[in-house]
């Protein structure tokens, strides 16, 4: 691969223009950038060098079945290597997970506990009444400017 910025830009069109699959334009563009760049023509030599050579080669001969089932009996007793990667790569993912399970764990603990507060009691006046009428001893209560307050003295 080239450096020269005008080369990049034509050497993925010398394979093809070799092999004459590019349209007109960029086929005549191309042999332009050859015509004056040694670099691309020496590329191109070689992929022309290529085509020859595979041109002389005879094809190759037939295959049994019976080597075909000998290949494909090997291929099935190689064992299968399965590479998971290193180990950092496993905990460049795995950290930043389970950080985000355990404080998914803690908001939801922090959620349940908030919502299973009990709610203050609230008395309306029947009940405030019956409560000061009563005659049990142990709860008092208490006239403030903006709330009644019962105390228990059997709970406290």
């Amino acid at each position: 691969m080239s450096k020269n910025p005008p080369c990049a830009r034509f050497e993925w069109m010398i394979g093809p223009l070799v092999d004459g699959e590019l349209p007109p334009a960029e086929a005549e563009a191309a042999q332009k950038h050859l015509d004056g760049c040694p670099e691309c023509l020496r590329l191109a030599e070689d992929f022309r060098s290529f085509d020859r050579l595979s041109q002389r080669l005879d094809a190759p001969p037939p295959v049994s079945t019976i080597e075909w089932a000998r290949m494909l009996d090997g291929v099935r007793r190689q064992p299968q290597v399965i590479h998971l990667g290193s180990r950092r790569q496993l905990m460049d993912w795995m950290v930043p997970a389970l950080s985000l399970a355990a404080l998914l764990i803690l908001a939801a603990s922090i959620t349940i506990a908030l919502l299973n507060q009990p709610e203050p009691t609230r008395l309306d006046a029947a009940s405030i009444r019956i409560l000061k009428e009563s005659d049990n001893p142990e709860i008092k209560t208490e006239n403030t400017p903006d709330a009644v307050i019962i105390k228990d003295s059997a709970n406290l």
